[in-house]
C-alpha cells in the first residue's frame, strides 16, 4: 500500500538542459524582453554618434560579459558538484569596472547632481531595469529548480543579475543621462538590489 501511494506521487523526470540548449533558451528570452522594450522606447538623442565612441563600446561589451558570465554561473550552480566562486569573482570585477567607467563623465559634484536626479523621470531607468529582473528571473529560477543547486541563494542572485544586466544593456541605448550619480542611483543600485532580492527569494523557492 505504501509503495502504491508513493508511486502515485511520482512525476516524470526531465533531464536538465545541456549548456548550448540552456544558452539558446536564455538568449531567446533575453532577446524577447529586450526587443519588446526597444520597440516602444526611443533611442537616446546622441545614439548615432555614440555608437562609434570607444568608451560606449567598452561599456556595452562589459554589460554583455556580465550578463553572459552570470548566466553561465546560474547554469553551473544548478549542479551540486560544481563551484561558482570563479564566476562570482569575475562578475564582481566586471561590475567594479563598469562603476569605474561611470566616473568618466563626473564633471559636476554629487551635491549639484542630487536634486535633479530625485525625479520619477530620471528614476525610470531603475524601474525598467527592475522590471526586467522581475519578469525574467522567475523563468530562470524555475529552470534551475530542475537541477539541484547547492547554494540556492547564489543561483537566484545569478538569475537576477543576468536579467538586470540585460536591462542595463538596454538602458545604454536609451538613457540620455550620463552623469555618474545617475548611473549609480538608477542603474547600478537597482541591479544590486534585484540581485539581492533574487538571493533571498531563491533560498525559499529552490529549497531541497
Amino acid at each position: 500500500m505504501l509503495i502504491k501511494n508513493l508511486a502515485k506521487d511520482l512525476a516524470p523526470w526531465r533531464p536538465i538542459d545541456s549548456l548550448p540548449k540552456f544558452f539558446l533558451k536564455w538568449f531567446i528570452m533575453s532577446f524577447f524582453f529586450f526587443g519588446i522594450n526597444a520597440l516602444w522606447m526611443p533611442l537616446r538623442l546622441d545614439f548615432h554618434a555614440v555608437v562609434y565612441d570607444s568608451h560606449f563600446i567598452i561599456e556595452n561589451f562589459l554589460w554583455v560579459a556580465l550578463a553572459f558570465t552570470s548566466a553561465f554561473a546560474l547554469y553551473e550552480s544548478s549542479f551540486p558538484q560544481n563551484e561558482t566562486k570563479t564566476y562570482s569573482v569575475i562578475s564582481g570585477i566586471l561590475f567594479a569596472l563598469l562603476i569605474a567607467l561611470s566616473f568618466k563623465n563626473h564633471q559636476v559634484s554629487f551635491a549639484e547632481q542630487f536634486m535633479p536626479e530625485m525625479s520619477i523621470w530620471r528614476g525610470r531607468c531603475g524601474i525598467i531595469i527592475s522590471i526586467f529582473a522581475i519578469l525574467e528571473t522567475p523563468f530562470l529560477v524555475i529552470w534551475a529548480k530542475r537541477g539541484a543547486p547547492r547554494s540556492a541563494g547564489m543561483s537566484g542572485a545569478f538569475a537576477a543579475l543576468t536579467s538586470a544586466s540585460v536591462g542595463c544593456l538596454l538602458m545604454q541605448a536609451i538613457c540620455d543621462h550620463h552623469n555618474s550619480l545617475h548611473l549609480i542611483l538608477w542603474h547600478f543600485i537597482p541591479l544590486a538590489l534585484m540581485s539581492f532580492a533574487g538571493f533571498l527569494v531563491a533560498k525559499k523557492v529552490l529549497r531541497w
